[in-house]
């Protein structure tokens, strides 16, 4: 799990069509901090193994604080 820092798009172009703030979901920290009455967006990026039968998979995220209560987040994924 990885933050999605935001960065600023000065000129629309090819990647960006219009100025001002995009997610940039290219980040490297292991650990980030979120303010109290806050939204963060994460990119959760899931890896399946080579000779994994295609369906839907059902998990859980754990997301543990250093300083605030557990919280377990369900999910599905599926593979093509």
């Amino acid at each position: 799990m990885r933050p999605c820092d935001v960065c600023k798009n000065k000129e629309a172009g090819l990647r960006c069509r219009e100025v001002g703030l995009w997610p940039d979901p290219v980040s490297h920290k292991k650990t980030f901090d979120v303010e109290k009455n806050t939204i963060q967006p994460v990119l959760v990026t899931l890896y399946a193994p080579k000779n994994t039968n295609t369906g839907n998979y059902e998990g859980t995220l754990v997301i543990t604080p250093a300083n605030a209560n557990e919280v377990s987040l369900k999910f599905t994924a599926r593979v093509f």
